[in-house]
Order: C-alpha cells, then sequence, then structure tokens
C-alpha cells in the first residue's frame, strides 16, 4: 500500500490534475487575449489613439531642437495634432500628455524618421523580443524546467497571452522595459552581482515609482553596491535628461508630474488608492489619503517582518522576497494602470519555473500554483472589469490577495530554504 501511495505520488508531472487543469486554463485565456488583441488592432489607426504617440511626439520636438520646451502642453497639443491631422484623424478627449522623463523621449528619435503607424509597429515588436529575451533568462535558471519542456511552453504561452502584455504591446508603453530592468535585477542579485543588479534596475527608471519595492528590499538589506550602481545609472539619465531639455525641462517635468492628479480620476488607478478612490468616491480626500497612508505603511512593515533574517539570494527565500516586493510597488506605487500589472510576470515565471515534481503531493505545491494563477486571473477579471476603471478593482484585490499570501508564508516560516516553497515540500 505503502509503495502504490509512493509511486502515485511521483506520477509525471504533466499528466497530474492540476497541470492539465492549469493547461486548459491558459488555452481559454490565450483565446480570449488574441480576440482582444485583434479587436484593438483592427481598430482604425490604433496607433494614433495609443500612448505611442505621446512619445512619438516628445521625440520629435527633442529632434527639432525645442528640448526646453517639451513639457509646454500647449506645443505637445500641436505636434500630435499635426500628427493626427496628417492621419485624417482629429483629437477625441485632447492629447496625451508626455509626463515621462525627458530621457526617455530619446529613445523613440530613431523612429521619428518613419511614419508614425510604422514607428509604432516596430515599437510593439521591439517590446515583443524584450519580453521574450526576459522570459528566456528568467526561466533559464529553473530546476523543474529541465524536466518539462511543456512547462516552460507554458510560461511563455501564459506570458504572452497574459491580458496586460497585450495591453502594453498595442498601446505601445513602456511597462515591459521596466519588466525587463526589474527581471535583470533580480538574476544578477541572485548570481551575486550586485554592481550589475542596481545598474540593470536604473533602466526600469522609466517609469520610477514601479521601482519602490525592489528598491526597499535593497536598502532594508543593505546592498549598498547595487544602490550605489542602481544611483549611478540614475545620475546618467539625469544627465541626459538635462541634455536634451536642459534645466527647463527638468523643471517641466517636475511640474507636469505633480499636475498628473488633476488629469486622472483617482478611481482610475489600479493600487490601493484606486481602490479607496473608487469605493469611497472621489470626493472623500482626506479619508482616501488617510486610509492610503494606512494601508501603504501595512505593506512595508510586511516587507519588514518578512525579509528579516541573513541574506541568502540563492534560496527560496529570497525568490519570494523579490516576488513579494514587485507586488509592493503595485499596491502601494503611485499612477498604477492596466499595462504596468505585466510586472506580475515576474512572480509567475519565477515560482512556476521552481516548482518540482518532487512538491506535487505537498501543500506548498498547492499554495505555489494557487499564488502564480492569482495573478494571472486578475488580468481574466480586468478584461470583464472594464481594465479595473469599474469600482470592483478586482486585479487589485487579487494582487492583495497573493501579496498577503505570500506575506503569511514568509513570516510565519522564516526557515524557509533554497529547495522549497514552503517547510513540508521537500523530499523525505
Amino acid at each position: 500500500m505503502a509503495t502504490d501511495q509512493h509511486k502515485s505520488s511521483r506520477r509525471p508531472f504533466s499528466s497530474s490534475f492540476p497541470f492539465r487543469f492549469v493547461i486548459v486554463l491558459f488555452a481559454v485565456l490565450i483565446v480570449v487575449s488574441l480576440f482582444y488583441a485583434v479587436a484593438l488592432l483592427l481598430t482604425p489607426l490604433v496607433a494614433a489613439r495609443s500612448d505611442f504617440i505621446a512619445y512619438y511626439a516628445a521625440a520629435q520636438i527633442i529632434r527639432e531642437g525645442k528640448g526646453e520646451q517639451l513639457y509646454d502642453l500647449d506645443l505637445q497639443r500641436q505636434v500630435q495634432g499635426s500628427l493626427l491631422e496628417s492621419l485624417g484623424v482629429s483629437y477625441k478627449n485632447g492629447p496625451l500628455p508626455f509626463v515621462n522623463p525627458s530621457y526617455v523621449a530619446l529613445l523613440f528619435v530613431p523612429l521619428v524618421s518613419l511614419p508614425l503607424v510604422s514607428a509604432h509597429r516596430i515599437w510593439m515588436f521591439v517590446n515583443a523580443g524584450i519580453l521574450f529575451l526576459t522570459l528566456v533568462w528568467v526561466t533559464r535558471r529553473g530546476a523543474s524546467l529541465k524536466e518539462s519542456r511543456l512547462l516552460r511552453v507554458l510560461i511563455f504561452l501564459g506570458s504572452f497571452s497574459f491580458l496586460p502584455t497585450v495591453l502594453a504591446l498595442v498601446l505601445g508603453q513602456l511597462s515591459i522595459l521596466v519588466l525587463f530592468g526589474v527581471a535583470m535585477s533580480y538574476l544578477f542579485l541572485k548570481s551575486k552581482r550586485e554592481y550589475l543588479a542596481g545598474l540593470l534596475l536604473s533602466v526600469a527608471l522609466v517609469k520610477p515609482h514601479l521601482l519602490v519595492g525592489p528598491l526597499f528590499l535593497m536598502v532594508f538589506k543593505r546592498r549598498w553596491r547595487a544602490v550605489a550602481t542602481f544611483s549611478l545609472g540614475g545620475g546618467v539619465a539625469l544627465s541626459f535628461s538635462v541634455l536634451s531639455s536642459g534645466w527647463r525641462g527638468l523643471l517641466g517635468f517636475v511640474q507636469v508630474s505633480t499636475a498628473t492628479a488633476d488629469w486622472v480620476s483617482p478611481a482610475w488607478y489600479l493600487n490601493l488608492f484606486g481602490v479607496l478612490a473608487a469605493w469611497l468616491g472621489t470626493e472623500n480626500t482626506l479619508v482616501i489619503y488617510s486610509l492610503t497612508t494606512v494601508l501603504d505603511s501595512l505593506v512595508f512593515v510586511a516587507l519588514l517582518l518578512s525579509w528579516r533574517g541573513p541574506w541568502k539570494p540563492n534560496g527560496w527565500r529570497f525568490d519570494l522576497m523579490f516576488s513579494q516586493a514587485v507586488m509592493a510597488s503595485l499596491l502601494a506605487g503611485p499612477h498604477v494602470h492596466a499595462p504596468d500589472l505585466v510586472l506580475l510576470i515576474l512572480p509567475g515565471a519565477v515560482v512556476s519555473s521552481r516548482l518540482t515534481p518532487k512538491m506535487l503531493s505537498a501543500g506548498a505545491y498547492r499554495s505555489g500554483w494557487m499564488l502564480l494563477f492569482l495573478g494571472y486571473i486578475s488580468a481574466l477579471s480586468a478584461f470583464v472589469d472594464g481594465w479595473g476603471y469599474s469600482p470592483m478593482k478586482l486585479p487589485t484585490i487579487f494582487t492583495l490577495v497573493s501579496f498577503i499570501a505570500l506575506s503569511t508564508a514568509l513570516i510565519a516560516h522564516r526557515d524557509v530554504g533554497s529547495g522549497c516553497l514552503m517547510p513540508g515540500a521537500e523530499a523525505k
């Protein structure tokens, strides 16, 4: 009897019920995502109505030598208006302001020589290539991937069918570049090359508000070499910003960033602040800001309690800690929108690529897959939920549940080591 039980617990990974259920779930979501992507791509002149036009117009302003006026909204309106006019399109809700650091516009200067539509398509393929390379490097370290190529294929299909990925690609967003920087930082921290970890994390400064968690981790664990090279990368970015737009442009960036709250309803954000604004009403400003401060503080308290102990980047505990830090950025970071949920790909890929067949009968195995798919299913809920802009805020709720589950595992099981997700998952 014991022998039969042992054999059943070691059945092939790909034939287990949870794995087959996951395949079916991914197949359904892939179909949904593909239909959504096709619908967006078939929208007339999708490039003119995407975020990409703001980057393209900013790059055109830089190339014309008007960098100091980069954050002049009237100039942005004029440039974007001329681009739309050349396509036979008029403004629907006004121009889309460029609110990123000015060095970001330099990334798009080579594309300005191309028509807007062609440049948008090229940037979409560049983003897809960045995501592909990121997944290759992240999944390369997974022990279970050596035993199951199907699992690796599943990770790739799941990531590319992830609805925030589709949205980030079609809209020409920068979120995938942020994912690349954060993922490379994670990998270099694991390999104890902290100088490169900090430097690669600075790549994600194109959206600095999404780096709250990983930076907090580096500072709290005193990884000063990583912090130093991150600061160096930030200094280089600042230098390019000053060179491209001058100090006047830098001041304009600060002014535009602070004015963003007047342009976008807080209820649109997919963070804790957005949840409270959607549930309590944007008119209750004092209550919303007070509760947000309390909840954000609890997020960071959970991080502090979870990260106590020695620094061991080779073990499972570090994988969970970094995944937790990424989720904290999405919960407590400001201005989180639907494409930014692409960052959840990293925790998903990290957890799934390190599950092994020996964990099939363990409660830790089931917990690991639950954490993985909470983030993925949140994207499907976002599709039903109008990308989270309705009061339900299901994507943020799912991210919060995942964060609480990770925090509970890390705080309650401080002896989590290098070979398993949670205690009790080791092979006997």
